[in-house]
């Protein structure tokens, strides 16, 4: 919903699942299978050439592996901070930037961390386990919309981002635990 009402700014999605993708979710947006190994800046490029005056690009990513998704997204993000005025989406951010940091993209946290100098936004982050994504970048974030959690080690990922002791958070959490489709916490 929010990616299909940005309309004054080209959109970036990164489909890491292929969710995006299979579904259609996105409307009017330009589909388009990443499935090259290699990534340069050329090839970037080339692939930002089909973006258009405020269209929607979404790249459908699920064909890499770990350690491609972490070089695709060094290489894209050199040539994206560069651009600037464009909105970015990354579905699964968990898998790129991990709080285990063994393959992580170092270009992105740095995107989250200056990108807003550079008309980088909204720069909008998901994951179904926000205890997966480095503390980091998650706290560079200004709004978190929560939905529905039950693991108790993503609550306690949620409570630590907004600075609460465990007393404090028990209703939120109880409350998050029992969150139906389409109900949600905004966070700021």
């Amino acid at each position: 919903i929010l990616v299909n009402n940005i309309n004054d700014r080209q959109v970036l999605v990164f489909d890491i699942v292929g969710a995006y993708t299979i579904g259609r979710l996105i409307a009017d947006a330009i589909y388009l299978e990443i499935d090259v190994k290699t990534f340069n800046r050329k090839v970037i490029l080339n692939i930002l050439s089909r973006l258009k005056s405020n269209s929607k690009l979404v790249l459908n990513l699920q064909r890499l592996t770990r350690k491609e998704l972490v070089n695709f997204f060094e290489e894209m993000f050199k040539v994206v901070n560069e651009l600037g005025h464009i909105a970015v989406v990354i579905d699964e951010v968990g898998d790129i930037v991990p709080q285990d940091r063994g393959h992580y993209a170092q270009e992105v946290e740095r995107s989250v961390r200056i990108g807003r100098n550079y008309e980088i936004k909204p720069f909008i982050m998901i994951t179904q386990r926000p205890q997966k994504v480095d503390k980091n970048v998650l706290a560079l974030s200004d709004y978190y919309i929560v939905m529905s959690l039950t693991h108790n080690l993503d609550l306690e990922a949620i409570q630590k981002l907004i600075g609460w002791s465990s007393t404090e958070f028990e209703e939120i959490r109880k409350s998050i635990k029992n969150l139906n489709v389409g109900e949600f916490y905004l966070i700021k």
